[in-house]
């Protein structure tokens, strides 16, 4: 048996978790960049394989059905629309210049998952400085990550191991945090 890469990531939601974890499989390749074979979509579909994620993707693109890719992934249609929901994000985003992007579309998109990063990319942005200008524009319409502590015991008792969970906030407000959310150092 071939291990097809593994990951741990903790988010607010699936798809927020979705997106940590494939970012932090650190094969090097951006989202959006691999080489698609359209020949072999049914293959790559049906089979489990490394790239599958990303086919699914570019068969989501090309308006192949949550429905239609559950007979041929037999992956439960509940994670194909959440891919899906990512999909249609990633297609508003191209709808919008940067510096047009309506601030409520901007939010979802970090609360998705959407790292800065990734905004540049889907922006078209090159260069040193273009998660910066996502970055820049993120901190514009007040978006700041903050990091929330998971509690890794279920409160049965005292965790001395926590993990921290970094998320998105909108426009933080001290009734928007939690007693255990830490936020980030501005260094």
């Amino acid at each position: 048996m071939k291990s097809v890469g593994e990951v741990m990531a903790i988010g607010r939601t699936f798809k927020e978790a979705l997106l940590k974890g494939v970012r932090a499989l650190d094969t090097g390749k951006r989202i959006g960049s691999e080489k698609i074979e359209p020949k072999i979509l049914t293959q790559r579909l049906v089979t489990p394989h490394p790239e599958r994620l990303s086919y699914i993707r570019y068969a989501l693109r090309q308006g192949h059905t949550v429905k239609n890719l559950a007979k041929m992934t037999s992956i439960d249609p509940w994670f194909l629309y959440q891919l899906k929901e990512i999909n249609d994000m990633q297609l508003e985003l191209e709808k919008h210049p940067m510096e047009s992007i309506p601030a409520e579309v901007l939010r979802d998109a970090k609360r998705m998952g959407f790292s800065d990063g990734r905004l540049a990319g889907v922006w078209r942005l090159s260069g040193k400085g273009a998660q910066e200008k996502v970055r820049h524009l993120r901190k514009k319409n007040k978006l700041s990550p903050v990091y929330k502590r998971v509690d890794t015991c279920a409160a049965e008792f005292e965790s001395f191991t926590p993990y921290l969970l970094n998320s998105i906030i909108a426009a933080v407000t001290p009734h928007s945090l939690s007693a255990t959310t830490v936020t980030r150092p501005s260094w």
